[in-house]
């Protein structure tokens, strides 16, 4: 009953006999080069981590291969948890295989946390023994499952070709993850490990649906193959088309990244506005991907949703503003678009007045007010001549709504001069405007009035200003 149990798992997935599934295995080694190399596989005792296990155990002479076995026991399962533990380590004695574990005392942690402390595990280990390549058990099941997961989520093309048989290790780019069991289902792994005569480990934590992968698992993939039996096939086929595809894309946006981007630090990242217009729509996508990624290390948080915003966001005035995961921010400017971290608005400048032969400060200039006999010929954009009765005072302050200067025309806006200067809009407020009378007269450093009226009685002075030593 149990043989013909075997074979029919083998026929309904395609493999007329298991030497089919190790042949299968050993040539997707060689292609990959693993040939005189260590690795480093990843073992909780499942069917599918055993299963490759069994495998390098077969073929570890042929193909030369130095393997070392890790086990991360989460200590999640109490006993349980203890057994995988021992269950593996009495393998990998009976194989002859180095053993390496580590006992995580970390209950109430997320399953990213968790996630990530086993990765941190399997990159240290690795570069312990030279930069071996790192392999894991995940099969084309797996894949399914992700690929669903990750549909449910929004997470876009991306993330839906996310599981791919070869890929650098997120800890080090120099350090090679493998999945050589990608083209085989859950149903292989588990048949193997019975062909083989060894039971593997369960996992009681595959029951809390609780889990949404759990949920996948037992209830939506089970649905999905009413409609085609053979659904996680199809699916790996279709993560494949969309890789070959994204791949194309991403590596154009790459380019045109590298092109486009001014990253002035860790922090603040700027891209060319009419540049980025003039992309194809698939082609921004992955270069907004890309600023993200540089941004924030990782497209963990980041969803289909927020990269569908920021292009939306293209298209908005300047000064408009986007919120993004992880507080961080995009701007819309007048050249440019800008990513960096949400900051809390800079507070209003206090007006401020000055007299003759004083010096007030203002944001980041200093002003001085100096009595003059006579123009100056050359009068530049930080000096402006002014007739003041004895006594009065000039007034230095933001721009307020309203407000205009004098132009050979007649009278323009400030917020239309300052919008043509390209002034960012939280920005504004810190433009110095001198008044007289309450009339504007001198946007600081950009705009003078066209012309003054001259005080009867009143004495010619020159204001200045300059930045702030800081």
């Amino acid at each position: 009953m149990t043989g013909f149990y075997l074979i029919v798992l083998c026929y309904n997935l395609g493999y007329n006999d298991f030497r089919t599934m190790l042949k299968t295995f050993k040539n997707i080694l060689k292609e990959h080069n693993v040939q005189k190399q260590s690795v480093v596989a990843a073992v909780s005792g499942g069917a599918d981590s055993l299963c490759l296990l069994l495998m390098l155990n077969q073929v570890k002479k042929e193909l030369d291969l130095h393997i070392t076995c890790t086990h991360f026991n989460h200590n999640l399962r109490g006993t349980e948890s203890k057994q995988d533990q021992i269950f593996v380590n009495e393998l990998c004695q009976k194989f002859n295989i180095d053993f390496i574990t580590i006992d995580w005392q970390q209950p109430k942690s997320s399953e990213d946390e968790c996630r990530k402390a086993r990765y941190d595990f399997l990159y240290q280990v690795a570069k312990q023994q030279n930069q071996a390549i790192v392999m894991t058990g995940h099969t084309q099941s797996d894949l399914a499952e992700t690929f669903l997961l990750n549909l449910a989520r929004g997470s876009g093309a991306q993330g839906l070709c996310s599981l791919n048989i070869l890929s650098p290790m997120l800890q080090a780019k120099e350090i090679t993850l493998l999945r050589p069991l990608l083209k085989f289902s859950a149903q292989d792994t588990r048949a193997y490990c019975v062909a083989q005569g060894i039971e593997a480990r369960y996992d009681s934590s595959n029951n809390n649906l609780a889990y949404k992968r759990n949920l996948i698992r037992q209830q939506i993939l089970p649905l999905l193959k009413d409609i085609n039996p053979r659904v996680e096939e199809a699916i790996a086929q279709s993560a494949a088309i969309i890789h070959g595809h994204n791949s194309c894309i991403r590596q154009q946006a790459q380019k045109m990244a590298d092109k486009l981007f001014n990253e002035k630090n860790s922090s603040y990242l700027e891209i060319a506005k009419e540049a980025f217009l003039s992309l194809p729509v698939p082609i921004a996508k992955e270069v907004a991907r890309e600023a993200l990624k540089r941004l924030l290390g990782s497209l963990k948080d980041i969803e289909s949703k927020h990269i569908d915003l920021i292009i939306e966001a293209t298209a908005k005035k300047n000064g408009s503003a986007l919120s993004l995961p992880q507080n961080w921010q995009m701007l819309v400017s007048y050249d440019k678009f800008i990513f960096c971290l949400q900051k809390d608005d800079p507070p209003p400048l206090q007006a401020t007045t000055i007299g003759m032969g004083e010096q007030v400060l203002f944001g980041q200039y200093v002003f001085t007010l100096q009595k003059t006999e006579q123009v100056p010929l050359k009068l530049d954009i930080n000096h402006d001549i002014f007739w003041l009765e004895n006594g009065q005072r000039l007034s230095i302050r933001p721009p307020h709504e309203g407000d205009r200067l004098l132009i050979t025309t007649g009278s323009k806006k400030v917020s239309d001069i300052l919008g043509e200067a390209k002034i960012e809009r939280r920005q504004r407020m810190l433009i110095p405007l001198v008044t007289q009378d309450d009339i504007p007269l001198w946007l600081c450093g950009i705009q003078k009035s066209y012309k003054k009226y001259k005080k009867h009685n009143g004495q010619m002075a020159i204001l200045s200003l300059a930045p702030k030593n800081n």
